[in-house]
């Protein structure tokens, strides 16, 4: 799945809103879990020797993680990963592998972007 570079960065916080409430401490704490919880699932579906059971259970966090804050098309994006671990398309795992340090650090900025705004 190509998604244009544009399109990782999006976080609609509403999403995130909808399910908490709009108080600012509970929505810091939730989008600072999700900040961790990116940053370390990802980097380990990014090494080359992480096994697929691995990968499609990283990706699977991350899909619901992302989905849940608002992170729409990033969780779109692990949903497709987590199928391609599911039926060993090495292929796509690695297109993907490569797609997706860049699509980590713009809804990274994203949060961080948010996080100074609650």
């Amino acid at each position: 799945m190509v998604i244009e570079e544009r399109e990782w960065a999006m976080l609609d916080l509403e999403v995130l809103k909808d399910l908490v409430g709009d108080e600012p401490e509970i929505l810091c704490s939730l989008l600072e879990e999700y900040q961790a919880s990116l940053r370390s699932l990802s980097l380990e579906l990014w090494q080359p020797e992480t096994e697929i059971a691995r990968v499609q259970f990283c990706a699977h966090r991350l899909k619901s993680a992302s989905r849940s804050v608002g992170a729409l098309p990033i969780g779109d994006w692990f949903a497709q990963l987590e199928q391609a671990a599911k039926t060993a398309d090495l292929t796509t795992i690695e297109q993907m592998r490569a797609q997706g340090p860049a699509a980590v650090a713009a809804v990274l900025a994203q949060v961080e972007q948010a996080l100074a705004g609650l």
